[in-house]
């Protein structure tokens, strides 16, 4: 009998229990839903900041490998005394692959750096690159001019 007692107990609550906690999520899940919105609006803002910012700092270091290869290249080309002053690029393919890690190198630390906040560390060390590569740019055409 008692058994009988606390499952008719039981199952009358149930329902109850089930419209209150219904009628509780309802009005919940409006807020809830336009907090989650509100969250992932300001996550993909974020995401589209750093992913402009890396692509700028991916554009300096290609502009710098650019300017760095076609010197290499044309300087090689006119003056037969001229040779590749670094040991791993003894070709052209391999100068090609240097520049690549360096551009793959360059645009992960930017995208690290922007990621964790430090968007000023990033921005120096994707123009501390293009400015690198100018500088071998220059010193390949100073070489290519002078002959040596």
């Amino acid at each position: 009998m008692i058994v009988l007692l606390l499952a008719g107990s039981i199952l009358s609550s149930v329902p109850a229990a089930i419209e209150s906690a219904a009628q509780l999520h309802e009005q919940d899940s409006g807020a809830a839903l336009e907090r989650r919105v509100q969250i992932l609006e300001e996550r993909v803002s974020r995401d589209e900041q750093i992913a402009v910012e890396t692509w700028k700092c991916f554009n300096r270091a290609l502009v710098g490998a650019g300017a760095d290869l076609l010197t290499t290249a044309t300087g090689l080309a006119r003056c037969p005394e001229c040779r590749e002053a670094n040991p791993l690029g003894f070709n052209s393919e391999a100068r090609v692959a240097l520049k690549l890690t360096q551009l793959g190198g360059t645009g992960a630390a930017c995208y690290v750096l922007n990621k964790d906040g430090h968007k000023n560390a990033a921005k120096v060390a994707s123009w501390a690159s293009l400015l690198g590569q100018l500088v071998f740019a220059g010193n390949n055409l100073v070489h290519t001019i002078r002959g040596k």
